[in-house]
């Protein structure tokens, strides 16, 4: 069980690796064709995409690692895409209708985005529902292979799009590209591999609003503790270019980019192998402790030695690598390497609040998370300074995902804490 544990993990992460290599060669040439304000809006886009997709979505792939029906784990698939179908349609004309109404007029590019975030909305929701169908069938090289080939496109498409002049938009376009590429990989297989005229013939739209009555309880306690964890993580890129200024959101999206960069390496292969050995641990033997351990401690020795050297030299390393107007983003990176090294061990850890039925105690969790950001925000916007804000961030998420983690392990061991029973497992 170990050995596959890790030689999955290995399978997956090579892919990563050689797909984050490629940002990072590009990240140099990006930085000198777009400005910190063109990242900042760029990055506003990339969340409010997270943000939407994740309320559209409801959650619901979630459930397809876990059931044992087969065909249920299909249909749910389907839902994913008809439900970021519905989102992205309902999007796209909120987004007309403000521009009619001249609601946030001052967004010039309002308009112009409208079809591309509403594509983005789409592309996010149905991905999530074929990747995860992806993981419950092993198919890790396609999982790999697809994740390489968008972080590729994404790096070479705004090198492009940049170079040709197209500066405004240019990282946008770059996005939109590499996710619907990346779409398109992982729908194939699934459509290949489903009977496409029984699926047809037997399509009941009462099947999948029983689906959303079934597993009611993912969107009811799941989604709202997802909302928090990624409002309290994407509440910074939401506000400091409110707050304070443009550049400013610029300066810290860069440096949020550069330390993701091992979460994208690694969390997300840790998380789909977790998440399967984890289910199948639990289901046998009702705990998954060891597994817990081992996972934890293995990702922590991995990333202490380069959080220490970004502790000390970062600043300096931005200003060489992507030039002297990018050293505040180098001085935000070495104060957030701390968090980011506990992000990238508790990420694919979290699943645990799933698997043992602790969805209202995740949510507690995760509102923990919500307070900290607006709290360290708001502290920043007192004292009119971000340096503040970032190193409260740094801090009082740092304190939360430690909570986070002593909890998750006490899950594993079986422990139960007062929560309300759901009734997702064992279908």
């Amino acid at each position: 069980m170990k050995t596959s544990f890790f030689r999955d993990i290995i399978k997956l992460s090579t892919f990563s690796i050689i797909g984050q290599v490629s940002s990072v060669a590009a990240l140099p040439f990006i930085t000198r064709l777009f400005s910190p304000d063109e990242f900042g809006f760029y990055s506003l886009f990339v969340t409010a995409v997270t943000i939407i997709g994740l309320l559209a979505s409801g959650m619901y792939h979630r459930v397809i690692v876990v059931t044992d029906d087969e065909l249920e784990a299909e249909k749910l698939v389907v839902l994913a895409v008809l439900l970021g179908l519905i989102s992205s349609t309902l999007v796209f004309f909120l987004i007309k209708l403000f521009y009619v109404l001249e609601i946030f007029s001052s967004y010039k590019n309002l308009a112009l985005i409208s079809e591309g975030f509403s594509l983005a909305v789409f592309l996010y929701v149905g991905s999530q529902g074929l990747y995860v169908w992806l993981n419950r069938h092993k198919n890790y090289n396609l999982m790999g292979g697809s994740t390489l080939t968008r972080d590729v496109l994404a790096s070479l498409s705004k090198l492009m799009f940049g170079f040709f002049g197209l500066v405004n938009l240019g990282l946008i376009y770059g996005y939109l590209v590499s996710q619907f590429v990346f779409f398109l990989l992982i729908l194939f297989p699934f459509l290949k591999e489903m009977d496409l005229k029984r699926f047809l013939s037997e399509f009941r739209l009462r099947d999948y609003s029983g689906l959303l009555k079934k597993y009611v309880d993912f969107p009811r306690l799941n989604m709202p503790s997802d909302f928090l964890g990624t409002f309290s993580i994407q509440a910074p890129i939401i506000f400091i270019g409110i707050i304070f200024s443009p550049a400013a959101l610029g300066f810290y999206a860069l440096a949020r980019s550069v330390l993701g960069i091992p979460i994208g390496l690694l969390s997300t292969s840790i998380g789909a192998v977790f998440q399967r050995k984890a289910s199948e641990q639990f289901n046998e033997d009702g705990s998954f402790s060891t597994l817990y351990r081992q996972t934890s401690t293995t990702v922590f020795l991995l990333g202490i030695i380069p959080v220490i050297i970004s502790m000390l030299f970062m600043e300096s390393i931005f200003i060489l690598v992507f030039g002297s107007e990018w050293g505040t983003a180098g001085y935000y990176g070495a104060i957030l390497s701390p968090l980011y090294l506990l992000r990238l061990v508790v990420k694919p850890l979290s699943f645990a609040f799933v698997i043992t039925d602790h969805l209202r105690f995740d949510f507690y969790l995760m509102l923990a998370f919500a307070i900290a950001s607006i709290g360290s925000l708001g502290v920043g916007y007192y004292y009119s300074s971000v340096d503040v804000a970032v190193y409260l961030i740094s801090a009082s998420h740092s304190f939360c995902y430690l909570i986070y983690l002593y909890f998750g392990y006490q899950l594993s061991k079986g422990r139960k804490f007062k929560t309300q029973k759901n009734s997702y497992v064992g279908y």
